[in-house]
């Protein structure tokens, strides 16, 4: 058996994108594309290259997890425990680094759950070209 996850979309426009992820874990941890840029489409009909964290929001049973930017090494966002809300929109957002190999699709990791345990995450991200 693998972790469970759900994704659903909450608005998809063409400069912003939010969802919801659901995970049930079984205790293997294994990471999951929460924004899969290549999947969303900007004004002009393309696929963003990446995006940047405006907020996000959190609630965890047990263990914990990071939104990482995918990358060849992956550049880690936000780490998250607990509950939890970050806003970086009086920043501009929290813009992907777009290191070596990046996809500009942003990761949950989550680290450390138990079996049964559960988390909750809301992320709204600002597309770029």
């Amino acid at each position: 058996m693998a972790d469970t996850f759900n994704i659903d979309a909450l608005f998809s426009g063409t400069r912003t994108y939010s969802a919801n992820l659901t995970v049930t874990s079984d205790a293997t941890n294994g990471t999951q594309t929460l924004v899969d840029v290549s999947s969303l489409t900007l004004r002009d009909g393309s696929a963003p290259s990446y995006c940047s964290i405006l907020e996000a929001k959190w609630n965890f049973s047990g263990g914990k997890g990071s939104l990482k930017f995918d990358a060849t090494t992956d550049d880690v966002a936000v780490v998250m425990s607990n509950d939890g809300y970050i806003n970086f929109e009086d920043e501009g957002g929290l813009v992907d680094p777009q290191s070596t190999g990046s996809t500009g699709d942003i990761l949950f990791v989550p680290v450390g759950m138990s079996s049964g345990d559960t988390a909750n995450i809301s992320i709204r991200v600002k597309l770029h070209a």
